[in-house]
């Protein structure tokens, strides 16, 4: 998981200079949603149109790059929650 790599993450470059990666959500002729993922937990961005300057591919974003704090026994402590979630066991 750490070196996969993700053919839909995009890099969001903003008037006031900001630049990072992002998963489009939506978009309409005066609106942008977007997915911040220059944090560790994702944050739902929806932008004005005008405060963007550039929406670009990139090739270089991996889950490497957010998944420092996260060792490999917390990444594993959620496979069982995982499997709960898909399976129809009551809760």
């Amino acid at each position: 998981m750490r070196t996969a790599r993700s053919k839909n993450v995009l890099i969001v470059r903003l008037k006031k200079g900001e630049i990072y990666p992002v998963l489009a959500v939506g978009q309409d002729e005066r609106w942008i949603k977007l997915y911040d993922l220059s944090s560790p937990l994702p944050v739902l961005r929806t932008l004005h149109c005008s405060q963007v300057v550039a929406l670009e591919k990139t090739q270089n974003w991996a889950h490497s790059s957010v998944m420092s704090a996260h060792t490999e026994g917390k990444l594993l402590a959620l496979v069982p929650y995982l499997l709960w979630l898909i399976s129809d066991e009551p809760g």
